[in-house]
């Protein structure tokens, strides 16, 4: 799930993959994109993130179902503080305000 404040502040609930959060660590510029294809309308919305933090963690929950995993999944909240938010289309576009 997500959400926008209304100062632009984007939190994002989910179970991102380790190398998601390692390259936030290393990078944190970021562009999401809501987009609804059926309407081919939407927004990219770009920023940096500004915390993550381990909410939640599942090591062997369903050992005899899932396959071993060298990691435990980790829920993270990722806070993102948005600078641009811009039209979005499937079409070619440019990423500046036109």
């Amino acid at each position: 799930p997500l959400g926008l404040d209304s100062v632009g502040r984007l939190k994002l609930i989910g179970w991102f993959c380790q190398y998601t959060a390692a390259n936030l660590e290393m990078n944190p510029r970021v562009s999401v994109v809501v987009w609804d294809p059926l309407k081919d309308t939407g927004y990219q919305l770009i920023g940096a993130m500004e915390e993550m933090k381990e909410v939640a963690m599942l090591d062997g929950y369903a050992a005899r179902i899932e396959k071993a995993h060298p990691l435990p999944q980790v829920e993270r909240v990722i806070h993102l503080r948005m600078d641009k938010i811009l039209g979005f289309e499937k079409r070619p576009h440019i990423d500046v305000e036109v």
